[in-house]
């Protein structure tokens, strides 16, 4: 199981970055779900770019803004 939260996100090419909370590190092009609250607002695409506990991620769906929570199963 996946968790983080956005820290950044930078709109001109549509990536942020995560910060996972006690997670393994998801492998490229892994899809992960934003959720703000309980409501689902957005999908990402892991990147092959991380370090330490930090993950870039593409928005490929929806909206993703810094403190929304990052989950995969």
């Amino acid at each position: 199981m996946i968790r983080g939260r956005v820290l950044s996100r930078n709109d001109q090419v549509r990536f942020v970055v995560v910060e996972l909370l006690f997670s393994p590190l998801p492998e490229p092009g892994r899809r992960l779900e934003v959720y703000r609250g309980e409501k689902k607002v957005g999908e990402l695409r892991a990147s092959r770019w991380n370090r330490g506990a930090l993950v870039v991620a593409d928005i490929i769906h929806g909206d993703a803004q810094p403190g929304d929570d990052v989950r995969a199963d």
